[in-house]
């Protein structure tokens, strides 16, 4: 079934059986506009490339967007902005794996803490959340304490008598913490 008279007719919805090869209404692939640095793309020679760079200086006029694949060797694939093309989007990949991390924070009685955090995350503030266990001190000469913060459940808090003590317990909890979670240990200064 098509609209209108003559071969210039565009075909509805299902002509083409749903293979989307028929170029009319039901194309839902994206246009050559929508092209950007990641994306595979089909090209007219019909291999999948990865796209390096689109050139679309005139493409806000109407003009033609160039594409350069990883394979163009320098020559751009020449498209209309609104041609629809064989591409995929690049898929979302998570930067740096999962990581516990134990910050010192510089200073003779400052706090020291564990985070579970992405081992490409380089924010040292404790309040961004994701701390699982902390230890502090009220003052000089009255002890430490390391108190878990990870799960729902009550939470022994841990007494000691100095920073070095509190500091073996609480790596000895973040490394626990990150066996459970599958996660790598690591042991950071913050600023001095």
């Amino acid at each position: 079934m098509t609209r209108g008279d003559g071969p210039a007719a565009k075909p509805d919805c299902g002509d083409c059986g749903r293979t989307l090869t028929c170029g009319g209404c039901d194309d839902q692939r994206p246009t050559a506009d929508q092209l950007y640095a990641g994306w595979m793309l089909r090209t007219p020679l019909g291999r999948w490339e990865q796209v390096v760079k689109v050139d679309d200086k005139l493409g806000f006029l109407g003009g033609p967007i160039f594409v350069y694949t990883e394979k163009s060797a320098g020559h751009g694939w020449k498209y209309n902005p609104r041609h629809h093309v064989d591409a995929e989007r690049p898929r979302l990949a998570l930067h740096g794996g999962p990581q516990v991390r134990v910050v010192e924070l510089a200073g003779r009685d400052n706090a020291m803490y564990a985070v579970a955090c992405l081992s490409t995350d380089q924010r040292n503030d404790p309040t961004y959340g994701g701390v699982i266990a902390w230890a502090s001190t009220p003052g000089r000469g009255e002890g430490w304490t390391v108190e878990p913060r990870f799960g729902d459940g009550p939470h022994t808090v841990i007494r000691c008598d100095s920073k070095r003590e509190a500091r073996t317990e609480l790596r000895a909890l973040a490394r626990r913490y990150a066996r459970a979670l599958g996660a790598k240990f690591h042991i950071e200064q913050a600023g001095q």
